[in-house]
């Protein structure tokens, strides 16, 4: 992927936009060196948010089908933050088996209280 300076792209934005229609490639514009900024086809944008809507639903359905939760002292979000700042350690892993061991204990209860 191409990546430019500010300047260079607010000077040549026309050819860029071309660029990008024609050869359908993203190109990063960086500021102090920094990325901060792509310029990417249009409709490879509105596909991407297509996908991710139908991604979405596709979550939902499974979270609600196998009622599928985090618990109540661990939102997603929270959750989400862990696994990046910590990649290398074990603490997704963990998360996943505490979630595992709630949803055993659940199911354990739910069939006590059917039994009575």
């Amino acid at each position: 992927m191409r990546t430019i300076g500010s300047y260079e792209a607010k000077t040549h934005l026309p050819r860029l936009l071309d660029e990008v229609a024609a050869s359908r490639e993203p190109i990063t514009i960086t500021k102090n060196g920094k990325p901060v900024a792509r310029l990417v086809p249009a409709d490879d944008l509105e596909e991407r948010r297509r996908k991710a809507d139908e991604a979405w639903e596709t979550w939902k359905r499974i979270r609600d089908e196998q009622n599928i939760t985090l618990g109540p002292d661990i939102t997603f979000e929270e959750f989400m933050k862990e696994a990046k700042h910590h990649p290398s350690d074990d603490r997704a892993e963990v998360m996943f088996d505490r979630m595992d061991e709630r949803e055993r204990l659940r199911k354990a209860n739910d069939r006590t209280t059917d039994r009575r």
